[in-house]
């Protein structure tokens, strides 16, 4: 039940909104979550990247496309029990514009987290695109709400096999829709 019960219960829509970045010219498209009426409360989220140890290795697409990274937002929703509402949505935002969804560059994402823990976790294994080492990429973030109000931490770490190839930390706050 747990969980999957509460994703069933929940009917949650992805929706895009606008916002105005104060450190580009262009606007930002970002996703929004929107719940039905299970939903006791919403982590709609934007994160300013603190640091990013990723180096560009041209010989892997996905080195040279995380460290292009400028920021992330993450959606969660919480069910009346406080139980995360699966899945949460994390869109990393680009340098140039483009955004995607790192949960899309795996076959298997598990998310885990609830108000009470003040957590939300996601492990994405079994990449979709096979790298040609063939070792086993993943990626596991933690997004912690922190000892201040409305603050919390995402740390999104990837590893080939056991080896981290890179990790980005990041502050984030609130989304303010406008």
């Amino acid at each position: 039940m747990g969980l999957e019960h509460s994703f069933k219960t929940c009917c949650v829509a992805a929706i895009c909104i606008a916002i105005n970045c104060t450190n580009s010219r262009a606007e930002v498209i970002v996703y929004k979550e929107a719940c039905a009426h299970d939903a006791f409360e919403d982590w709609n989220l934007t994160c300013k990247i603190d640091k990013n140890t990723f180096a560009a290795d041209p010989s892997d697409f996905r080195t040279i496309t995380f460290r292009e990274i400028r920021s992330i937002t993450i959606c969660a929703s919480f069910n009346n029990g406080g139980g995360l509402n699966v899945p949460a949505t994390i869109v990393h935002n680009y340098n140039d514009g483009r955004q995607s969804k790192p949960t899309e560059l795996f076959n298997t994402v598990k998310f885990q987290g609830g108000l009470t823990a003040n957590k939300v976790s996601w492990l994405g294994t079994s990449p979709r695109f096979v790298p040609a080492d063939g070792r086993a990429w993943s990626v596991r973030a933690d997004l912690l709400q922190t000892g201040r109000p409305n603050l919390f931490a995402y740390t999104e770490t990837m590893l080939n096999g056991q080896r981290p190839v890179g990790e980005i930390r990041a502050s984030c706050s609130f989304l303010q829709d406008k």
